[in-house]
């Protein structure tokens, strides 16, 4: 009798080390040589899987690196645990954006690459969903209805505006270290936080 099989393609553990392999491909091909055009022919030679194999996962290679820029900026990036406070918002905004920062400056040629030229807005909208997820989750541990849903819009405004940051920054438009584009986000998320949360009188 043949074992069952996954119920989707997210479950085949198959699919599943194919499109990894697509993932690294992509990035060691970036990081290799960031100006060389890659064929899906390099891609799959690289991951050593098919073409046929390829479309299983991905429409194009520019889908394919956006992806893998997505995934790899997470493993810095990690969900923000701890309860952002009036006092604290800005040391922590700072903290928690700084290592991924950094990483990105060491890894800039691969990030301008899979912002430039095909980027969708679809891929900005989900990096900065990501962001905001990944930023400020809290402000205290029993926050009204209305206080989390301006929690949550205030989040896609930092991120918004903090990807736009990024964005120019990696293109050249913005100069400075990690440090001090890390301290411009921080500032910038207290003083929303600061408008959207205290009062008139208490800013």
């Amino acid at each position: 009798m043949s074992e069952p099989q996954p119920r989707n393609k997210d479950d085949d553990p198959r699919l599943l080390r194919t499109r990894r392999a697509l993932l690294d491909a992509v990035v060691a091909l970036v990081d290799a040589d960031p100006s060389q055009p890659i064929s899906i022919t390099k891609l799959v030679e690289t991951a050593g899987v098919t073409r046929p194999t390829f479309y299983q996962h991905f429409p194009d290679v520019s889908s394919a690196l956006q992806r893998a820029a997505l995934e790899r900026v997470a493993t810095v990036l990690p969900p923000f645990a701890g309860v952002c406070t009036p006092e604290t918002i800005e040391q922590t905004v700072t903290q928690h954006a700084l290592p991924a920062l950094i990483h990105i400056d060491a890894h800039r040629a691969f990030y301008l690459r899979s912002i430039e030229g095909t980027a969708t807005a679809a891929f900005f909208e989900e990096l900065v969903q990501f962001v905001s997820q990944r930023m400020l989750t809290r402000t205290t541990d029993d926050l009204s209805p209305l206080a989390s849903e301006k929690l949550s819009q205030l989040s896609d405004v930092i991120a918004g505006g903090s990807m736009w940051l990024v964005v120019r920054w990696i293109r050249g438009d913005l100069q400075g270290t990690p440090a001090d584009l890390a301290a411009r986000m921080a500032d910038t998320a207290r003083l929303l936080y600061l408008a959207q949360f205290l009062p008139a009188e208490g800013r």
